[in-house]
């Protein structure tokens, strides 16, 4: 028995993975909870021990090619996360118990106590047969293969598969226990997506999208848009620019339109066209990706300031 055991813990220790954690400069952490936000200015951010956030709100103009005069509004936000530890990131519902149950955005980010918290791909919500393999903590939620998708490792990498390219078992047997599928895929190992023009979704609308410079370093974008003289939004092209502006060698486009949002601390940063019945509104989230955990993030039952309602903040 003795000659038997040490061979196989040899071959279970091959097979766990090799964390390779990003050298992050040490000056993005803080040893105790740091954070601040600046509304007017656009400029938030924080940090602790494991992990730094910066977020910054950018104006600027686009091309839309369906309008005249071309050159519209646009505004954006770009969060730069660093993390150097496996417990920065997480995925949440709005309720664990039915994945697929709509909850406003703060109240999600607020009942996980999430740092950052921004859309997901809706889960099975929608379209599941036009999705790949969906995976949360460990539980397989979608094993269809009908688009891309990317995972989220322990390795703090972000990794994209191709279209049928892996069964959910497959990236269980990986070790993958987060992926989400919405699509297009907009870089994948530093080549951008010469295709995105031909997405589905590739009208001009409010994006979010979730992409990686090096292992530890996540670059969110999230485009306000449907906002006549306020935003104009962007279609695909564009929006994967913006990544490969940031330095991104992978990115992945997430769900969007009225769904699109950013949640820090528990507040929305983007906003929506809060008329009824409008082409936009801040849609109601089923999951979420998210960063940190804080007790310094409001409860579900404190009051919420920012809420993405544009007309409200008139």
């Amino acid at each position: 028995m003795k000659r038997r055991c040490i061979p196989l813990l040899l071959c279970l220790l091959l097979l766990l993975p090799t964390w390779s954690f990003a050298e992050i400069p040490d000056e993005k952490f803080t040893s105790e909870e740091v954070y601040s936000a600046d509304y007017d200015q656009g400029v938030w951010s924080y940090s602790n021990e494991e992990l730094a956030i910066e977020i910054k709100r950018y104006h600027s103009t686009t091309i839309a090619p369906d309008k005249k005069p071309k050159e519209q509004p646009l505004v954006y936000y770009v969060a730069h996360i660093y993390e150097r530890g496996i417990n920065s990131f997480r995925s949440g519902f709005g309720n664990r118990k039915n994945p697929n149950q709509l909850v406003p955005p703060t109240f999600l980010a607020r009942q996980e106590r999430a740092v950052l918290a921004i859309t997901g791909d809706n889960v099975t919500q929608q379209e599941a047969h036009m999705k790949g393999a969906i995976i949360r903590q460990g539980k397989v939620y979608n094993r269809w293969n009908g688009e891309a998708l990317f995972a989220m490792k322990d390795d703090l990498t972000m990794q994209i598969f191709l279209a049928g390219e892996a069964t959910a078992e497959d990236l269980l047997e990986m070790g993958i226990r987060e992926t989400f599928s919405f699509g297009p895929w907009l870089i994948k190992d530093g080549v951008p997506n010469p295709d995105v023009a031909k997405f589905r979704v590739n009208r001009v609308n409010p994006r979010v999208g979730v992409g990686m410079v090096e292992p530890g370093h996540f670059v969110v974008i999230v485009v306000d848009g449907r906002q006549n003289g306020y935003s104009e939004g962007l279609n695909l092209e564009p929006f994967r620019d913006l990544f490969v502006a940031e330095g991104c060698v992978q990115a992945y486009n997430l769900d969007g339109g009225c769904s699109a949002g950013i949640v820090f601390m528990g507040e929305l940063l983007n906003l929506h066209d809060g008329t009824p019945g409008a082409a936009d509104y801040q849609r109601p989230w089923p999951d979420a990706l998210m960063w940190g955990y804080s007790e310094s993030v409001p409860t579900t039952k404190d009051k919420v300031y920012h809420d993405g309602n544009r007309r409200a903040r008139r």
